[in-house]
């Protein structure tokens, strides 16, 4: 039986018992994290993760946002999605969104906007870092990695606040964050 903890009880985090990895895959580890619960039973929860990845709402000089189209092997379907990917071990979150932006769509930021880091859910050591690129520009340096097919996709601003509120895609966090910040509704370090 689950135990309810009231107001002015202190909540603990629970002893790890033990810990082992279960699978090992090209983007995804599975750990078994065995826990003793505030009720004396222990558990065993299976937890994905360790990649820690980056998002960005970009936006051109001109006022387009930048998307790009690719295949989702997971769901099997093709998505318009924020650009993004896995952060390198060589470079910061910062820098791997720079990369990453000019390598899906061609484009360089002119400034960078750092807005928040989000756990991909209770489950997963997944750590997504959300950035609002602004000013960019074409350099005609595409160049996806041999894995991915991608196709640049501009939108307008309705278009985009469309997609990122009735559209399905993923990151919809990070389109949130960047148009709360575009609106003058999420300050980050000061800036606004």
């Amino acid at each position: 039986m689950g135990i309810f903890y009231r107001d002015g009880e202190q909540m603990e985090p629970w002893q790890k018992v033990g810990e082992e990895v279960v699978f090992e895959g090209m983007f995804v580890k599975i750990r078994e994290k065995r826990f003793l619960k505030p009720d004396g039973v222990e558990e065993v929860f299976q937890v994905k993760g360790d990649v820690q990845g980056v998002k960005c709402v970009a936006v051109t000089k001109e006022g387009e946002f930048l998307l790009v189209e690719e295949f989702r092997v997971g769901l099997e379907v093709v998505k318009k999605e924020l650009p993004g990917g896995i952060i390198d071990e060589d470079l910061t979150p910062e820098e791997t969104v720079v990369k990453e932006l000019e390598e899906e769509t061609g484009y360089r930021a002119g400034k960078v906007v750092f807005l928040g880091q989000t756990n991909a859910d209770p489950y997963s050591t997944m750590i997504r870092y959300h950035f609002l690129l602004l000013d960019c520009e074409e350099t005609g340096r595409m160049g996806p990695e041999k894995d991915e097919f991608l196709k640049l996709v501009k939108m307008s601003r309705e278009e985009f606040e469309n997609h990122i509120y009735y559209g399905d895609i993923s990151g919809r966090e990070t389109g949130l964050l960047g148009l709360l910040w575009l609106d003058g509704r999420l300050k980050v370090d000061g800036v606004a």
